[in-house]
């Protein structure tokens, strides 16, 4: 695909949406709560002026997120940061749980730990007011991200960049994905406090358990993708922090092309870094095979991904199929979980056929899906 030329998707499952604009929370309001959430927590009482206030470009599928930039003063020092506002689903929901203490609370001890780059923790809190839902600040990364619409493989920095950039961006985010592999088990077991969590058979559970809370079980090749992980399911899986959503598309690209930061923990828990191996890959041959496009030269192939991994992990990838499947399965429940919300049943758009289930398919080496035009509730 040449420079000019624009993406157009051939799937109707393959479109954007974005969980703010969905709910259309009144911004001159939410800029009002800030300046007061800002002035109280970070700028030290200060009167805070807040600007700029827009939504991510190019996601935002899974939770509510607002960009923001503040300026206050400081002994007659001017000061001015760039934001995120954080705020946890309610009522548009993907996950069953979407662990929005835990994520802040792994964010500040990837922070003092120093290896995995994330966004500066500013506040939490809990409750439900102002926002009517548990929420956080966070500071703004700098840089770009390799956004799903358009694919960063059609367009975008990352498209128009040297081939040496994007190479020193996919070595880097290679390095963060395996910092992230090697964080110490002591350091994040308080991620075993949840029920849920804990190690990788909990995690398991915990994933078919979401299949029933999407009311999805029923749809055919989420079945019978069920049934092939169980019958699979790998007796000695490594333990290890789990990021949960590892793909380029999570990480901010500095001006450098170094990574400047890893980003959406919403699916974070203890059950392995292989989990976030086969993310990777799924999300990696989503974006070139599945959506009829070439990689970019200079991001790595599958097996320089598989080697740079068990290189600097030491960990064997012997049984990465197995993880590549159930990302597979467990991004073919969100997807169903949201074309109910949307009570969408249309031919290429519904919880058994659409653009996530066919490369499920591919995976498990079985026909694409066929279209189940009911209403799936």
């Amino acid at each position: 695909m040449s420079a000019t030329e624009e993406y157009r998707p051939t799937n109707p499952s393959f479109k954007q949406s974005n969980v703010a604009e969905t709910i259309g929370r009144d911004m001159t309001e939410t800029a009002a709560q800030l300046r007061d959430l800002v002035s109280r927590h970070v700028a030290g009482g200060a009167p805070v002026e807040v600007e700029n206030l827009k939504l991510p470009v190019g996601a935002g599928n899974s939770n509510e997120t607002i960009l923001f930039d503040a300026r206050w003063t400081v002994d007659g020092v001017a000061q001015q940061r760039g934001m995120v506002l954080r705020i946890a689903p309610n009522g548009y929901q993907l996950f069953k749980d979407p662990r929005i203490a835990d994520q802040y609370r792994l964010m500040q001890v990837l922070t003092e730990i120093g290896k995995v780059r994330v966004a500066t923790p500013l506040h939490f809190d809990g409750g439900t007011e102002p926002f009517g839902a548990p929420y956080f600040l966070m500071g703004k990364l700098d840089g770009f991200v390799p956004v799903t619409f358009p694919p960063y493989n059609s367009a975008g920095k990352l498209f128009d960049a040297t081939i040496a950039q994007r190479r020193t961006a996919w070595e880097s985010a290679m390095e963060q994905l395996c910092e992230i592999a090697l964080t110490p088990l002591d350091e994040v077991a308080f991620l075993a406090d949840n029920p849920d969590d804990g190690d990788f058979d909990a995690h398991f559970r915990m994933t078919l358990d979401e299949c029933r809370w999407s009311k999805a079980d029923h749809v055919p090749i989420i079945a019978q993708t069920e049934q092939w992980l169980i019958a699979n399911k790998p007796k000695n899986p490594p333990a290890g922090l789990s990021w949960g959503d590892a793909r380029i598309g999570n990480m901010m690209i500095g001006p450098d092309f170094q990574i400047s930061g890893v980003m959406d923990w919403e699916q974070l828990s203890l059950g392995g870094a292989l989990l976030d191996l086969g993310w990777w890959l799924f999300f990696d041959a989503f974006h070139s095979v599945n959506l009829g496009l070439t990689r970019l030269e200079g991001l790595g192939t599958r097996d320089e991904t598989l080697a740079y991994f068990r290189g600097r992990t030491g960990i064997d990838t012997a049984e990465v199929q197995w993880y590549e499947v159930l990302a597979g399965y467990k991004l073919a429940l969100i997807m169903a979980r949201k074309l109910i919300m949307e009570k969408s049943s249309d031919p290429g758009n519904n919880a058994n056929n659409n653009i996530i289930t066919i490369q499920l398919a591919r995976s498990l080496g079985i026909e694409a899906p066929g279209d189940v035009i009911e209403e799936i509730a």
